[in-house]
């Protein structure tokens, strides 16, 4: 954690002198009001060299102010410790210490503040040790937080899983979905695509923040663009997967596209291999032909339909087609 002063803060402090009272009182600033919370807003008199103690919570990780006011500079010792008694700050300046005292014309006081980045949620305890008599007012802020979602949307293949997270929540959070026969939640925020079409995963903390991601599932279909003699160069072929998908057995049933761009026809295709590879880029498949007669004319495109069981499968489960990558290799051969 790295704490630091926080002028910008500081100086949005309004404070009243009560001469007659000889007292600081703070009077609150409305603008503020949405943008921050306080967590702590205590006023007394400390004697010299005897620590004032303040517990308070720290609700969320946002950025945390901290600031005490004096209407004239002393030694300070200010130390912050969690519930467990755990050191998590601590200094000591001197009222001659010009950079740690800000002056705030406004209020016609002095200000010790410091910023506190990222804090961990919890209980914390503040110990002010003035070095004089000192009356004085601390204030703890924290930036307004509201819970933030991991993603704000999702693509998923039906059947597959995702984990979706927040930030900045307050207390447990309760994860609902628009739609669970498409998409359905856990306690813990894990996804699981149903069926294809879109549902609105909402997550929900203790203080009513609530934080969405929609979610789209699609089928378990691979599929790529056809081919065309604008992406085959005269001269050559092209031999391509255009879809891919399971069948009821768990079979796998490629459908490969051959594009004729060389200028004659096309009688045989050879050493024809295709092999498929999950997101992991792990083989699920590979389907091998030597050899093939056909007959495609110059500027043909000609569909062919591969199957490879499932008992020749290098995975067995159902992998994630939509996602997954096709590579091919072979030969052809025309007429004279």
């Amino acid at each position: 954690m790295r704490l630091s002063n926080l002028k910008t803060k500081a100086t949005a402090l309004v404070l009243t002198t009560a001469l007659c009272l000889g007292s600081l009182a703070a009077v609150p600033n409305e603008a503020e009001a949405a943008e921050y919370v306080t967590l702590l807003e205590q006023s007394g008199e400390a004697a010299a060299n005897t620590p004032v103690n303040y517990t308070f919570n720290i609700p969320s990780t946002a950025y945390t102010y901290i600031d005490v006011l004096v209407a004239q500079p002393v030694d300070l010792t200010c130390s912050i410790t969690s519930a467990g008694n755990e050191k998590v700050f601590e200094e000591s300046v001197l009222a001659t210490d010009t950079n740690a005292w800000e002056y705030l014309t406004t209020a016609g006081v002095y200000t010790y503040a410091l910023d506190w980045q990222q804090p961990i949620a919890g209980d914390y305890n503040i110990s002010l040790t003035f070095g004089a008599n000192t009356q004085y007012i601390v204030m703890i802020d924290q930036d307004s937080a509201s819970i933030k979602m991991s993603s704000s949307s999702l693509v998923l293949t039906k059947g597959f899983s995702s984990k979706l997270s927040v930030s900045d929540a307050s207390g447990k959070v309760k994860w609902t979905s628009s739609k669970s026969s498409v998409a359905a939640v856990s306690s813990s925020g894990k996804v699981t695509a149903k069926k294809t079409g879109s549902a609105t995963i909402t997550a929900t903390d203790e203080n009513g923040s609530s934080a969405k991601c929609i979610v789209t599932v699609k089928a378990n279909t691979y599929s790529s663009s056809k081919l065309t003699t604008q992406t085959v160069t005269y001269g050559n072929a092209g031999f391509s997967v255009h879809k891919m998908s399971y069948d009821k057995k768990g079979n796998l049933v490629i459908n490969a596209h051959f594009l004729n761009n060389c200028g004659k026809t096309v009688l045989q295709l050879k050493n024809i291999k295709i092999t498929v590879k999950n997101p992991s880029k792990k083989v699920i498949g590979t389907y091998s032909l030597k050899s093939k007669k056909v007959s495609v004319p110059q500027g043909g495109l000609k569909t062919f339909k591969f199957t490879i069981k499932k008992s020749k499968l290098k995975l067995k489960s159902t992998q994630d087609l939509r996602n997954s990558s096709t590579s091919t290799d072979g030969q052809y051969l025309t007429n004279r």
